[in-house]
């Protein structure tokens, strides 16, 4: 009946929940369970606050705008406080879902319980949503733990006052920040102070100390004393503890110096010093002294010797000694600390420190000479000997002075000395002194190192050796007999040499490398060095020759400077200077030229002699006269008139030239003289146009037309023998083709552009030709050698270089040197036809050769033929012969006649 009960009333349950939610959705909406959220509140601070945030959501059941209520509530009087922090008023949509939150703030004053309170929605479209919000103040408070007492000493060392810091722990056990600390003496012995300082706050479950400064004075008598305590907080709970004072008046032992130093002691030595104690308590004397060593440096020892007592207030003695080992390193710091106690448990000891440095006695630290090059800088003739002086540095590293007794010196090979020149009788403790050595080479000593030992010996710490290296250094020096070579003022056209000796000064070795090169100067071709040396031996000079020759490009008066460099690989660089100043050309040499030209008087080339020596000699007048305008205007026409001169001189000397060669028949050199005559002449018709002083051009213009009529005379004539030959149809190939250009290149100098074309295109094709012809009679030819070489098929062998044929291969060789011979015939003729006279040659040679090996071979081959046969015949009638003694001997041996010896004749 009661199951039943409960079945019934949690059915109802269950109806009443579902008819809640049905009416929650028709009334607008579904919201979510209320928010509950927790702050806290320090008990112990005045103004401390806590915050937390609540929210609710719910899902809107139509469109609409939402108002929340209310934006805030306070309650508590104002200790606790509710405001919205979502927004007051907003836009809801059908089937959305929404939050709502608050901000619950808890101040200090808030009692410890559950605050709440129900806002609520409602949307214009319809329906209202409405939860309860709700927050739990929690006070925390603070609570002193049990404080435990401290016990501490205080002992007087002779001063009028002494004493101790103790520190206490306060607990706060609470679960609040405990503040407003405070701690004071509750009550405190007659002349014993206390001072006390306490933390500003202790946090909940933390410990935090009490820091109390107790002072005691001397008049406080020995014995224990207690001190009690009292700390609060700010919320006027408090504690007690108490802290116990043991006042101790026991011997204090006390030192005068709390460093003794025993200053340096020798390795292996001892030092002793002494030291003072006293007690400063004055209440009780020291009757017994312990030593404790807190720190032991170094290698040595140390030996203590305390005083046995002291009075109260009274001092005493001790000694101490130090002993360094044979093994501590030099400065290495000694040091003890010891710790004298005194036999009462109670009283206070005295620390001391005991120092000494170790010293060295005097050794010989760095010890060294530097290498030394003996340098054999002057002739080998001035100078007998070379010396250096090398420096022995002597380093004393010890602490005590070095007494020096004796120093030597030696050097190696032959050829060298060394002498002490200098040496110190002591060297201080800490420094270095030098020994000086001079070290003397003769002149003859040969190149290398030498090894150079110096002794030293003194009397602490006896002797030591040390060693360089001496150098003998050969050295190597190019001198030139004069360094500025100076030609002056040099005619453009003279042509001047100078010459300079270059030596090795020295004589000791040759120059490695030895190069004289131009690094300077114009590179125009004027300066040409006629004679240099390639080599340069120890002790032996050489002619360095230039050879100096201005054209028209050098400017007058403007000094020109070469410099040339003389270098070695064991040598300093040397530097020759070589000056010149051009001065206007001299138009001696090629007026003489002109006036002495063997040439008819009444020729277009006498003329050309003529005019242009006068036209030389014009110039030459006009420059004497002076700086007027007309001699500048003359300067300036120097160089074209020189070269119009030489080009005169060149066209008479070439066309004389080509006018005999023509008449010996030697056209093909005459067209070479022609050639030159030709381009000679463009240079002088050039020279006419530039010259700019009047009566020099006119006959320099009279030159050219002159040379212009007899360059064309003779090219006429030159044009007509070739053109003769051009029209022999007989003519080579060849020749032909030579001859075309030659006609084009006469047209050319002539200036006869299409002529000179047409001729050109004339020797093309020839030589097309040519090259035609040529490589016809090359393949006739291989196919001769060809048919040559496969001749030895038919070959029965050789002998000698002759083939022997088979007699009855005799008319297939008929038929191939038929072949071979027309084939050596065609190539002969193509060569022929193009003028290609060598390799014709070599055809006939060639098919001359093959038909005398052949008929050679024809005979050799007839006479072999008839030995084999008359062999054959006596091989036939050897071997009947045998046959018939054969058939003899059978007979004799069937009838045995054999047997029977022939009858002695009578």
């Amino acid at each position: 009946m009661g199951e039943l009960s409960r079945c019934q009333s949690a059915t109802l349950q269950v109806a009443v929940i579902a008819l809640l939610i049905i009416s929650m959705i028709a009334a607008g909406g579904v919201a979510t369970a209320a928010e509950s959220g927790t702050v806290q509140i320090q008990s112990a601070e005045d103004n401390d606050s806590d915050s937390t945030r609540l929210s609710y959501t719910f899902t809107a059941n139509a469109n609409g705008t939402a108002s929340v209520t209310p934006r805030s509530e306070d309650q508590a009087g104002g200790d606790v406080t509710f405001e919205l922090q979502s927004a007051s008023s907003f836009t809801v949509r059908n089937g959305q879902r929404y939050t709502i939150e608050y901000r619950a703030t808890a101040r200090s004053g808030a009692d410890e319980r559950t605050y709440s309170f129900r806002p609520t929605v409602d949307v214009s479209g319809g329906g209202s949503y409405s939860e309860s919000l709700s927050v739990d103040v929690n006070v925390l408070e603070p609570r002193f733990g049990s404080v435990d007492g401290k016990r501490t000493e205080i002992k007087f060392k002779g001063r009028s006052t002494e004493s101790a810091t103790v520190d206490v722990e306060i607990p706060n056990v609470g679960d609040g920040v405990m503040t407003g600390i405070s701690a004071s003496v509750d009550n405190s012995p007659s002349g014993i102070r206390v001072d006390l300082t306490s933390p500003g706050e202790i946090r909940a479950g933390s410990r935090e100390s009490v820091n109390a400064q107790i002072t005691a004075s001397d008049s406080v008598s020995e014995g224990t004393y207690t001190i009690d305590v009292i700390v609060s907080d700010s919320t006027g709970s408090s504690e007690s503890f108490g802290i116990n004072v043991a006042i101790i008046k026991a011997p204090v032992l006390s030192a005068s110096d709390r460093t003794i130093d025993l200053g340096d002691v020798l390795i292996g030595e001892s030092t002793e010093e002494s030291f003072t104690l006293r007690e400063e308590g004055g209440d009780e004397s020291v009757e017994d002294i312990d030593v404790d060593y807190t720190r032991r440096s170094g290698d040595g020892s140390l030996s203590l010797s305390p005083p046995n007592r002291i009075s109260a207030g009274g001092s005493d003695d001790g000694s101490v000694s130090i002993q360094a080992s044979d093994d501590a390193e030099q400065y290495e710091q000694l040091e003890w600390i010891a710790t004298f106690r005194p036999a009462d448990p109670d009283g206070v000891s005295a620390n001391l420190r005991f120092d000494a440095r170790v010293i060295y006695p005097a050794y010989y630290g760095a010890v060294g000479a530097s290498n030394k090059i003996i340098s054999f800088d002057e002739p080998q003739a001035e100078r007998e000997s070379f010396s250096e002086t090398v420096r022995v540095a002597v380093e004393n590293g010890g602490d005590l002075p070095m007494d020096i007794q004796d120093v030597d010196a030696s050097v190696s090979g032959s050829g060298l000395r060394a002498d002490i020149v200098s040496a110190p009788d002591t060297i201080s403790a800490q420094s270095t002194q030098s020994v000086e050595v001079s070290v003397a080479a003769g002149a003859t000593a040969d190149e290398g190192d030498r090894r150079l030992d110096v002794s030293i010996d003194a009397a602490e710490p006896g002797q030591t050796t040390t060693s360089s290296t001496v150098t003998v250094d050969h050295e190597t020096d190019i001198e030139a007999g004069q360094s500025d070579v100076t030609y002056g003022q040099v005619v453009a056209t003279q042509r001047v040499t100078r010459s300079t000796d270059i030596s090795e000064r020295l004589g000791y070795q040759d120059v490695r490398r030895f190069n004289i090169e131009q690094v300077s100067g114009p590179d125009s071709g004027w300066l040409r060095v006629e004679e240099r040396p390639s080599s340069l031996e120890a002790g032996d000079s050489a002619p360095f020759v230039t050879t100096l020759q201005f054209d028209t490009r050098a400017e007058f008066f403007t000094t020109y400077t070469w410099r040339y460099e003389i270098t070695g690989s064991n040598v300093d660089t040397e530097t020759i200077t070589i000056t010149a100043t051009p001065r206007p050309i001299d138009f001696t040499a090629t007026v003489e030229s002109l006036q002495e030209s063997d040439i008819p008087e009444e020729s277009d080339r006498a003329v050309v002699a003529t005019e242009s020596a006068e036209a030389m000699e014009a110039l030459a007048d006009r420059l004497r006269e002076g700086s007027d305008e007309r001699s500048d205007t003359a300067r300036g026409d120097i160089t074209t008139v020189s070269a119009a001169g030489r080009s005169s001189v060149l066209i008479i000397e070439q066309i004389t030239i080509a006018r005999e060669q023509q008449a010996a028949g030697n056209y093909t050199a005459a067209q070479r003289s022609l050639t030159r005559a030709a381009a000679a002449y463009r240079t002088l018709e050039t020279a006419s146009t530039r010259i700019e002083t009047t009566p020099v051009k006119t006959r320099i213009e009279t030159a050219a037309s002159a040379a212009d009529e007899s360059l064309a005379t003779a090219i006429d004539e030159q044009r007509a023998y070739y053109q003769d030959r051009a029209q022999n149809n007989e003519t080579a190939v060849l020749t032909t083709a030579q001859t075309q250009r030659q006609l084009a290149r006469l047209a050319a100098l002539t200036g006869n552009t299409d002529d000179a074309n047409e001729f050109q295109q004339q020797s093309q094709t020839a030589f097309e030709r040519y090259s035609t012809l040529v490589s016809e009679g090359n393949d006739n030819l291989q196919r001769a050698r060809q048919a040559e070489a496969n001749l030895s098929a038919v070959t029965l062998t050789s002998i000698g270089g002759q083939p022997i044929f088979w007699i009855g291969a005799l008319d297939r060789v008929d038929a191939r040197q038929q072949m071979i011979t027309q084939a050596y015939a065609e190539a002969t003729e193509k060569f022929d036809a193009a003028g290609a006279t060598a390799q014709a040659t070599t055809a006939r040679e060639e098919q001359s050769a093959f038909d005398q090996r052949l008929s050679r071979g024809r005979l050799l081959s007839y006479g072999l033929a008839g030995a084999v046969g008359f062999g054959f015949l006596i091989i036939v009638s050897l071997e009947l012969r045998a046959i018939y003694r054969y058939a003899q001997e059978s007979e004799e041996a069937i009838s045995g006649d054999f047997l029977i010896e022939p009858e002695a004749s009578s």
